[in-house]
């Protein structure tokens, strides 16, 4: 059975709920979930930052396909795993983190490199070539009212095999060419009297 997207994006958000949980991280995540346009709607923007700090994962692209046999295809995959967190205190402690007598409010660089040391060169124990770190972004920085908000975005390279040939078409009925009669005379006794093959393939010039 070939290995899907939805099962990779799963596998990826089960390691990162697993760390959080785990204590591995140093503090616990309040949200594991995949992206869906959180920061583009800014109508809803409080209610992802009462989530905070919060872990997102996404497919962001598929490359072109690479034939590594008659009905196998490697296909390079870039999902993208977006660390958010925010602090009352400024943005720069949105980033940076603060340590209190309470424990570790992470900072977006802290959670950066978390998801960095949780994925780089792993497969998670999945069909799929062991992630490689790209390019690092910035999704969101800002102050909403007085929370300093920071969301950084995290490439990650892997691939994966798909095989199976493609679907065909079913097979057409065969053509018909020749037609075969039975003659019957009256009186009827149920046996062919006559009988004759018609042919109705076109007729060739003479």
């Amino acid at each position: 059975m070939n290995l899907t997207l939805e099962a990779i994006e799963d596998a990826m958000k089960a390691r990162i709920a697993d760390a959080s949980g785990s204590g591995r991280l140093g503090y616990r995540l309040a949200s594991v979930a995949t992206y869906a346009g959180e920061f583009d709607d800014l109508a809803s923007l409080a209610n992802v930052i009462r989530s905070l700090p919060a872990v997102w994962v996404v497919l962001d692209a598929l490359g072109k396909p690479e034939r590594k046999g008659r009905d196998k295809w490697k296909v390079p995959a870039t999902f993208v795993v977006m660390v958010g967190a925010r602090n009352p205190r400024s943005a720069e402690a949105a980033r940076h983190g603060v340590q209190t007598a309470h424990g570790l409010e992470p900072g977006s660089y802290r959670m950066l490199q978390d998801m960095w040391d949780l994925f780089a060169a792993q497969d998670m124990g999945i069909a799929v070539e062991a992630f490689q770190p790209g390019k690092t972004v910035t999704v969101f920085q800002t102050r909403v009212a007085s929370e300093g908000i920071s969301v950084l975005g995290l490439e990650l390279h892997t691939s994966f095999t798909r095989t199976g040939q493609a679907m065909k078409d079913e097979a057409a009925a065969p053509e018909l060419t020749e037609v075969g009669l039975n003659y019957h005379l009256t009186p009827d006794d149920g046996e062919a009297d006559a009988t004759d093959l018609v042919s109705l393939g076109s007729e060739e010039a003479s």
